[in-house]
C-alpha cells in the first residue's frame, strides 16, 4: 500500500498525533470518479490514484496520506463533499 506525500496537505510525523485518512470502499462512486477525486482532491498522480483505488477495492479501504488531525480534516471534507467515505485514524 503506497502513501503519498504532499507538503501542502500531509505534516508526515512519526509521534503519536499522527494519524492516518482512509478510503473506505463503497458500492456508490465507480473506480473512475474515486480516481478522479484523488487526483483533484489530494493533487497526486493518476498512477498513486490508481494504487489507492484498487487497494480500496480489492482491500475494502486504502490508507490516502498520514498526518496531523489539522491538515487531514480539510481533505476528508473534501471528500465528504463528493459522497465519498472517509475516515481519519
Amino acid at each position: 500500500m503506497r502513501v503519498y506525500q504532499d507538503s501542502k496537505t500531509a505534516n508526515i510525523s512519526t509521534t503519536t498525533d499522527s494519524k492516518a485518512l482512509v478510503l473506505w470502499y463503497d458500492q456508490t462512486s465507480n473506480i473512475e470518479f474515486k480516481i478522479k477525486s484523488l487526483v483533484d482532491i489530494c493533487k497526486i498522480t493518476e498512477e498513486e490514484s490508481i494504487d489507492i483505488a484498487l487497494d480500496s477495492l480489492l482491500d475494502g479501504f486504502a490508507k490516502i496520506t498520514t498526518g496531523n488531525y489539522d491538515s487531514l480534516i480539510q481533505l476528508q471534507e473534501a471528500f465528504q463533499k463528493k459522497l465519498m467515505t472517509t475516515t481519519i485514524e
